[in-house]
């Protein structure tokens, strides 16, 4: 009968066990007869933590990092220590951990978190804020400095460096996979497409439930839009489209909903989000304030362009009195207040949208 012949610290651990064994089968000592016991091996010790992937990353502030941070705790002989408890900490710029604070290794011995550079308080805020207006200004890249630090009881720490930037346009941002793609612009607008993607992949488990049927088209109107603005102003909206399919994640419903808890389902949708607040404090820091559209499509029978302002049917027939007084649940609040106009002329008014489109056919 043909031998396999291993080596390393794990093979001389299984030949201890099985000559062991072998040994006390010879002698007669049975596991449920009588004779001393086998003792246990004595545990494995941590003796080094080592850094294993996800350093000098590069992403928007506001996203979360492409890859996980990845550490592993070695014994003295090399061998991975399950059960290691790993505390992480941002100790230089401003991160949010998408992780617990304290994880475990796992029988490989590697623990992981998930970081998000994001736009910071105090100093840090002031400092992100300049690099966002200068990427506007300048159009190209600035950068925040973020590190994050694995500890161990014990032993020395490890440190990982990674960097969130503001690119300025032109420019192009995939997330991992290219599930999430973002085009900066320099118009105080942001227009998203959360439910035309088609892109099924094996590692994302299709959702049990909520709506799954994904939009027909909205990814290629967000396009278009974007080149339709470039054309006639002769600048870009910034851009964020979800590439993966509705059956797969929900990019704009709650992170529940969206992914069924999913960890990389929710990851897409943290990158799908994290990029609109990306945008979002682009357009406040280089216009002070702008305006949002999330792009979707329906199923009704009358073919028509539609206007979601969050009031329903029965809220949209009241008088114009009446309904001026809903302007706090409506989208357009904001609008409302600092324009000082109406509700019911932003709705119904010569300059409304639906006036325009009407008018233009």
């Amino acid at each position: 009968m043909p031998v396999s012949v291993a080596s390393g610290p794990r093979a001389l651990r299984a030949a201890r066990r099985s000559v062991v064994g072998g040994l006390l089968a010879g002698l007669g000592v049975a596991a449920c007869g009588g004779g001393e016991p086998t003792p246990p091996l004595p545990p494995l010790q941590p003796d080094r933590l080592e850094l294993r992937a996800g350093d000098a990353q590069r992403v928007p502030l506001g996203v979360p990092l492409a890859d996980s941070l990845v550490v592993r705790v070695l014994a003295p002989s090399g061998e991975p220590v399950p059960e290691v408890r790993v505390s992480w900490q941002v100790t230089v710029g401003d991160a949010e951990l998408l992780s617990p604070v304290l994880t475990t290794t796992d029988m490989q011995g590697r623990a992981m978190a998930l970081v998000r550079p994001r736009f910071g308080v105090g100093e840090a805020e002031a400092a992100a804020g300049a690099a966002v207006r200068a990427a506007s200004q300048s159009e190209v890249e600035a950068e925040v400095e973020i590190a994050v630090e694995a500890r161990v009881d014990g032993l020395e720490s490890v440190a990982f460096t990674v960097t969130g930037t503001t690119p300025g346009a032109p420019a192009r941002y995939l997330g991992r996979n290219g599930y999430v793609e973002y085009h900066p612009g320099t118009l105080p607008l942001v227009i998203s497409a959360p439910h035309g993607g088609t892109i099924e992949p094996a590692e994302i488990p299709r959702r049990s439930g909520g709506t799954q049927v994904r939009d027909l088209g909205t990814d290629a109107l967000a396009f278009a839009l974007a080149d339709a603005l470039d054309a006639r102003l002769g600048a870009r909206p910034h851009l964020v489209v979800f590439h993966l399919h509705r059956r797969m994640v929900d990019a704009n419903r709650d992170s529940v909903e969206a992914t069924e808890g999913q960890p990389l389902g929710r990851h897409a949708w943290l990158e799908f989000q994290g990029l609109i607040d990306h945008a979002r404090q682009q357009v406040a820091a280089s216009h002070g304030r702008g305006f949002y559209i999330d792009l979707h499509g329906h199923g009704h029978e009358v073919q028509r362009l539609e206007l979601g302002f969050l009031l329903n049917a029965e809220t949209l027939r009241l008088a114009d009195e009446a309904l001026d007084e809903r302007a706090p649940d409506s989208s357009l609040r904001s609008l409302v207040e600092r324009a000082s106009v109406p509700l019911s002329q932003l709705l119904r008014g010569r300059g409304a949208p639906g006036t325009r489109y009407e008018e233009l056919g």
